[in-house]
């Protein structure tokens, strides 16, 4: 079950770094370069995506 949760916080995450990286070509951001949201979701989508792919490569421990 973790490493299905994992893939789906490593979709997420892509998804939301690549809709900050363009979000002006989306029309969502406000067209003076990269703005503090953007790098914020961008570092945010990062994480999300680095701890899912955590979740879905460690392998899963056995309960004694």
């Amino acid at each position: 079950m973790n490493k299905n949760i994992g893939y789906l916080l490593v979709a997420l995450g892509v998804i939301a770094a690549l809709v900050a990286l363009f979000a002006d070509q989306l029309g969502l951001g406000n067209k003076d370069g990269f703005g503090l949201q953007q790098t914020g979701l961008l570092v945010v989508g990062l994480v999300v995506a680095a701890v899912g792919g955590f979740l879905s490569t460690r392998s899963p421990s056995t309960a004694s």
